[in-house]
């Protein structure tokens, strides 16, 4: 670990900037975003680390993109090279870097590896923060993580009086230290202190504000003797199938491939998709498993709590809290998940 002065963070990120595509954190309506500098950075610019994390999954974004095309079948097509850059992405935090490790287990640890998402993971160093502050919807520490980082990170930073403390995650990360270490310098007890005392109290932030939700059961256990429960219907019937949830969740991997006719020849596109659709699961002859909303409704939970964890051995949920803070049905999943454990206790 080395400390970094807050005078030497915006030379750090202008020395990045000169041979990287940089994202940096910024605020707009009470929520943090990010964007890439359009032109050499410029140290007046300043730098703002953000205190919670961004309003939309924006790492899932820039490794699976929202839409991009997987096959190009064209007789004038030639394969573009790389221009040699990396993106450098700052201001992630621990609930999209548990997103990656979801996005990761299931495009490049499986039978098949995706080369999209592959080449995007290799071109991209992440600079990861602490939270310094919890939102209300936050509850990563009920999934098993903390509103800290600590591991899944290429450098990790934590504020603390005068400038911030990084911690090294990778080769990548390393590398950067070593590249740039006339910027840096030793650590000292006294941030070490500091940054722990922060960290330990954001954790309790979010702990309290969870008490009430806490299971006693694990999730998997209350889901699968719940399955044919009256209880998901009643949780489901605020529910208006916008899809918000699903899309700002930073775990949820659906996609949908489809072929769009060009001048020369086609495209097959890769889109994001939801299980929310009435067709998302649609087989030939029309046949659909999950007809009612209800089902779609359910099954939503049922993955993340207890198919992935079956096949996987985590919960694909990390606990930021965009899904409660986007349903236009008022719909906590941490309400749900603890009204569907009343329910198997009434049994």
């Amino acid at each position: 670990m080395l400390f970094l002065k807050n005078a030497n963070v915006t030379e750090f990120i202008s020395r990045l900037a000169k041979s990287n595509t940089v994202y940096l954190p910024f605020s707009q309506e009470k929520g943090y975003f990010l964007k890439p500098l359009t032109a050499e950075y410029s140290q007046s610019d300043g730098f703002l680390f953000n205190s919670v994390r961004t309003a939309l999954p924006l790492l899932k974004s820039l490794l699976f993109p929202l839409r991009c095309i997987a096959v190009r079948y064209s007789a004038q097509f030639k394969e573009s090279k790389s221009d040699g850059k990396q993106q450098i992405i700052f201001g992630i935090k621990a609930c999209d870097l548990l997103g990656k490790k979801v996005l990761d287990t299931v495009f490049l640890k499986g039978d098949y590896v995706d080369g999209l998402y592959k080449e995007q993971c290799e071109n991209t160093i992440i600079i990861s923060g602490d939270c310094t502050e919890a939102l209300p919807n936050c509850f990563c520490t009920m999934v098993g993580i903390q509103p800290h980082p600590t591991a899944l990170f290429d450098l990790n930073m934590s504020p603390v009086a005068d400038g911030y403390i990084f911690e090294s995650g990778s080769p990548k990360g390393e590398q950067l230290i070593k590249d740039n270490k006339d910027l840096f310098s030793e650590v000292i007890q006294m941030h070490l202190k500091e940054r722990n005392a922060r960290r330990s109290k954001v954790a309790a932030i979010v702990e309290t504000q969870n008490q009430q939700y806490k299971n006693v059961e694990s999730r998997q256990n209350i889901i699968e003797r719940n399955l044919t429960a009256p209880v998901w219907q009643t949780a489901s019937q605020t529910c208006v199938e916008c899809n918000g949830c699903n899309y700002v969740c930073p775990t949820c991997y659906c996609f949908l491939l489809y072929d769009q006719k060009e001048a020369d020849g086609f495209d097959r596109v890769k889109a994001w998709d939801s299980c929310f659709y009435a067709g998302y699961a649609r087989m030939a002859g029309g046949l659909t498993p999950r007809l009612h909303l209800v089902d779609r409704f359910k099954n939503h939970y049922y993955h993340k709590f207890d198919s992935y964890v079956t096949n996987y051995g985590f919960e694909a949920c990390s606990g930021c809290g965009r899904c409660i803070e986007t349903c236009m049905g008022k719909i906590d999943k941490r309400q749900v998940l603890k009204e569907v454990e009343k329910y198997v206790k009434l049994l």
